[in-house]
């Protein structure tokens, strides 16, 4: 059962200071075959035994009241999280008709007005892998405390260590300090090569690690201002029948992220330089620090043989299978659920490409 047939459980404007709220409704098509669209890549133990969402929970729960922790992703996926992590039902909140962050965000915004007067929130990814979980809080509580005092939306960005090209940035008013808050001039999405290194060369841009944290209130208004269509989540939890409501709702609005949506109108938002180690695990390239490695750059998960190979990318889901490869370069290779994964790391933009062959 989802959080929408059950809100009535929780207190009605009951005093709370902060929300999370953690997306955990990707389908993983990064991540392809291993994650498919049934057991998305946020629920894979791939790290000692855990999944990226159960570090996450448990990041957040080593400081904060885990009964102030959410859950925002699709209503198919509400039987396993409640299956499988020590989150109540009516903190899962499906949504039948996935459309985006900004659906989402609007959603967390609306549920936690509805179940407390003015709180912070704060949305999070799930499949993120943060190193260092006090360096995180203590980041958090800067921003805290300066929502006390200043009123806008505020996100942890991450220093650049290349020129990705996957990541979004953020353009600061100035060069950014340790622990200092900076005005975010723009919102860049994903540049080419030439502009990524030039951002990084300039000095004053970060990667949006797509945390944010806002008073609920604040986003509301911005919602109203820049994505109107939007106003019927609010309407939603308005009604009595919201659960219905709410389906009908997210099947008529259009997909949009809500980096595009609002912050990319917005003149007051503010970003502090993240102090914690990140990690985005985007796709298989992200896991290859987490495997096992060699000195010509290969990285796997079980038994390889490698002749004249350099930094190959080998997984295989049966550790008793035995992967062999003779005279390649930058290879992806991938081996579960009856699939082969063989992709040059050049191509690995093309794998939404390749998962919509089999959904």
């Amino acid at each position: 059962m989802s959080a929408f047939m059950m809100i009535s459980t929780v207190r009605e404007g009951a005093e709370m200071n902060t929300l999370f709220f953690v997306m955990a409704g990707g389908a993983g098509t990064r991540f392809w075959p291993l994650s498919t669209k049934n057991m998305p890549k946020q629920f894979l133990c791939l790290f000692d035994g855990k999944s990226l969402l159960e570090m996450t929970l448990n990041r957040i729960s080593r400081h904060f009241d885990r009964n102030d922790i959410y859950i925002l992703t699709r209503e198919s996926y509400i039987n396993h999280i409640t299956n499988n992590y020590s989150i109540p039902p009516e903190h899962i909140l499906g949504e039948k008709y996935p459309r985006d962050t900004s659906a989402s965000v609007a959603i967390a915004v609306y549920y936690s007005l509805k179940i407390a007067q003015d709180p912070v929130c704060v949305i999070l990814p799930s499949d993120h892998i943060i190193e260092t979980p006090l360096d995180f809080y203590n980041d958090l509580a800067r921003i805290f405390e300066d929502l006390n005092c200043r009123d806008g939306i505020f996100t942890l960005g991450i220093k650049p260590s290349y020129p990705a090209t996957g990541y979004g940035y953020l353009e600061l008013e100035g060069q950014s300090g340790q622990n200092q808050l900076c005005r975010v001039v723009s919102f860049r999405e994903k540049p080419d090569l030439s502009k990524a290194s030039a951002y990084i060369e300039s000095g004053n841009f970060l990667w949006n690690s797509g945390i944010f944290i806002f008073r609920a209130q604040t986003m509301a208004k911005y919602i109203e201002e820049f994505l109107p269509t939007h106003l019927k989540i609010r309407d939603a939890f308005e009604s009595s029948d919201y659960y219905s409501k709410l389906g009908e709702v997210l099947y008529s609005l259009p997909r949009i992220s809500i980096d595009y949506a609002v912050m990319e109108k917005l003149q007051n938002i503010y970003t502090l330089p993240a102090s914690f180690a990140w990690n985005d695990m985007g796709g298989w390239l992200s896991l290859a620090g987490y495997l096992q490695g060699d000195k010509n750059g290969n990285y796997f998960n079980n038994s390889i043989h490698l002749l004249d190979a350099k930094n190959n990318i080998a997984y295989s889901e049966d550790r008793d299978e035995d992967i062999v490869l003779v005279g390649v370069n930058d290879l992806v290779v991938v081996r579960a659920d009856r699939k082969t994964l063989v992709i040059h790391k050049d191509h690995m933009e093309d794998m939404k490409k390749i998962t919509e062959l089999f959904n």
